[in-house]
């Protein structure tokens, strides 16, 4: 199978971001830079895996055997990531509520793999019943408007980080950039226009946020100007890909990364404050990791 190395690259610059997320306040909190990293271009990073899922998913929803078996792969993917992760799951529940939001909502950044699998099956089944993508891309930005409202108030998370609300807008996209073939019919210097513009948007909405917060958001995932720059940054990259075949390290990395880096920042420990020093340990150990657990995925495809 052809794999766009440039995309894979680019994810895993995506993974790192998220990390800076996570490790925050890498300054300090009344630091706008800090805002400007953690709270702009850093929310860049889920959107634009939720569009690529959305993207190669596609091929997948007119194939029910096929998606039943990509789903069972996700549902396994999140049951062994939470057992890995149970030690600490088992530290925050405190009422039957929490075991509740844990299990459907997921524990921490494992959100993500329940609102994919969510979110695909939402798409799944707007292509068979809507059909028409302009109702599909019109339900979609309807359900993203709910999310930016909701969103305003980070109280309200899980009203909003999940399959529904924030995977199927952004996985929606991903699929109408492939069925509707965007990446060969928009043009590239629309698409330069688009991320100049969505990146300075991005930046005001942060600077916005910054200026009028009462205090520390930190799930501040929402921002309108995401819908102008993430699609705008896939398309781009698809649009000069880097072909190679075959799948290699470089492939899960992103997703190593991502599943792994809270167990890196564990190990090295966090402080109180200022972590940017420790952000490249981090990486590194969570690289680490991931090629520990990329050896034995070789053998037991369970955990990417």
């Amino acid at each position: 199978m052809e794999r766009n190395i440039r995309l894979d690259y680019f994810k895993v610059f995506l993974s790192i971001l998220v990390i800076t997320i996570h490790m925050q306040p890498l300054f300090d909190y009344g630091e706008l830079r800090g805002w400007i990293i953690t709270h702009g271009i850093a929310r860049i990073a889920v959107p634009i895996f939720f569009i690529t899922s959305g993207y190669y998913i596609a091929a997948k929803l007119d194939n029910v055997k096929s998606l039943k078996k990509y789903l069972k792969h996700l549902v396994i993917i999140h049951i062994v990531w939470n057992l890995i992760y149970l030690p600490a799951i088992i530290d925050v529940i405190y009422n039957i509520k929490s075991v509740i939001l844990i299990v459907v909502f997921g524990f921490f950044h494992l959100w993500y793999t329940p609102a994919l699998i969510v979110g695909t099956i939402t798409l799944f089944l707007s292509k068979k019943y809507i059909k028409d993508y302009r109702y599909i891309l019109g339900l979609a930005f309807i359900l993203f408007m709910i999310g930016f409202y909701c969103g305003l108030d980070y109280l309200k998370i899980y009203y909003y980080r999940n399959g529904i609300i924030m995977a199927f807008p952004l996985m929606a996209l991903g699929y109408c950039i492939k069925s509707r073939d965007w990446v060969k019919k928009i043009k590239n210097n629309y698409l330069i226009w688009a991320m100049c513009i969505g990146f300075a948007a991005l930046i005001g909405e942060s600077y916005i946020r910054y200026a009028n917060s009462s205090g520390f958001n930190p799930f501040n995932d929402f921002q309108l100007s995401l819908l102008i720059l993430c699609p705008a940054i896939f398309i781009y990259l698809q649009k000069h890909p880097v072909v190679s075949s075959g799948k290699g390290f470089i492939s899960i990395l992103f997703s190593g990364i991502y599943f792994l880096h809270p167990l890196a920042m564990s190990i090295i420990g966090m402080p109180q404050t200022y972590m940017i020093y420790k952000l490249p340990l981090v990486i590194i150990l969570s690289i680490v990791l991931c090629y520990i657990f990329y050896l034995i995925n070789k053998r037991i495809k369970i955990f990417f």
